[in-house]
């Protein structure tokens, strides 16, 4: 067995790091690595956590496993604004246009993280086409298991064309540092969809005995009543929360009775196209709620392959066509 110290620039995101799946974050920090007497790599630590490998005669990999300092979330989800059921993936268009930030959204929307916050990512993460494509930045949250309002920790985390969500380096688990294990409620908040909730408690450990939770299964127990939407045999986040207010989606205002209530294709037309019905806006917005990186009211048909709107996208597929419909957030 070969030990070997590595200092590095995590940012650059060295090969043995890309392969492990250790959290980059952007910082310096000190490697621990172990080879073996074939110079394969066994184990690697980085302080926060350890990642160990087995391999069979031939040099294939049989396991990895990781070990947290805190509770590791295997996480997965679909949002309904890029979901495509022929593929049962989502699209990467916001990625593949250059939309996608490298730093974290939610901060400058008004979000408060509890502990996490300020995330970034780098633009070698958000290269990556396929199955691990990068949709979009959504929020990870861990609540009280005793009191769900209660945050315990939420961070910026990446999610990718298959629904997995992994953490801002594009490649590792989400991980919450010092958390001890012990049951949570899992909640996503994304920008303009709306967010959802385990209906219970679920056992979050620093190893592979964590819970996986699979929001995009039917299976999965989610709080509240008609929490996400159901596209053939996927749960989707409810989407066309144009205004970001992580609340209801409505496509008309309501006035009476009170509380009076916006409506998302108000915002869509005041907010992003500054009044303009005709108008087109290109560029990372939550008023761009199919999420292909242009806010339209009004659909394109000429010249092809033209532009849908996103005011038809929620009334036609959130609220199925009822003008004084009202879809409202579950957690």
């Amino acid at each position: 067995m070969i030990a070997h110290t590595t200092s590095q620039i995590l940012q650059s995101i060295a090969l043995t790091i890309g392969l492990l799946g250790i959290a980059t974050n952007g910082f310096s920090q000190t490697i621990q690595n172990q080879f073996d007497s074939q110079e394969r790599l066994i184990s690697s630590n980085n302080g926060e956590q350890s990642v160990s490998m087995t391999y069979d005669p031939v040099g294939n990999r049989l396991t990895k496993s990781v070990t947290a300092n805190g509770v590791i979330v295997y996480v997965k989800a679909h949002l309904q604004g890029s979901y495509d059921a022929g593929s049962g993936h989502m699209k990467d268009q916001l990625r593949s246009q250059g939309l996608v930030p490298t730093d974290e959204p939610y901060a400058g929307l008004g979000y408060a993280h509890t502990g996490g916050g300020n995330e970034k990512t780098t633009t070698v993460a958000l290269l990556t086409e396929g199955d691990d494509a990068v949709i979009d930045w959504i929020v990870v949250e861990l609540r009280d298991p005793n009191d769900p309002n209660t945050i315990l920790a939420s961070q910026s985390t990446l999610l990718q064309s298959d629904g997995d969500i992994v953490s801002s380096d594009g490649i590792s688990p989400v991980i919450f540092q010092g958390l001890a294990a012990g049951n949570y409620y899992v909640s996503l908040h994304h920008r303009n969809h709306l967010g959802i909730m385990t209906a219970n408690p679920v056992l979050l450990k620093g190893d592979t005995g964590t819970t996986p939770v699979d929001f995009s299964n039917p299976a999965t127990a989610t709080y509240g009543t008609d929490a996400q939407k159901q596209i053939g045999s996927t749960m989707v986040l409810w989407g066309g929360n144009a205004k970001a207010d992580d609340t209801y989606v409505r496509v008309t205002p309501r006035i009476f009775p009170p509380p009076s209530l916006a409506s998302d294709n108000t915002f869509i037309l005041d907010n992003a196209l500054g009044g303009d019905p005709n108008g087109t806006f290109v560029g990372y917005h939550t008023a761009d709620v199919n999420m292909d990186g242009k806010v339209r009211m009004t659909p394109v048909i000429f010249p092809p392959p033209g532009i849908p709107s996103d005011a038809t996208f929620i009334l036609d597929q959130v609220l199925i066509g009822d003008p004084n419909g009202m879809q409202e957030e579950q957690n």
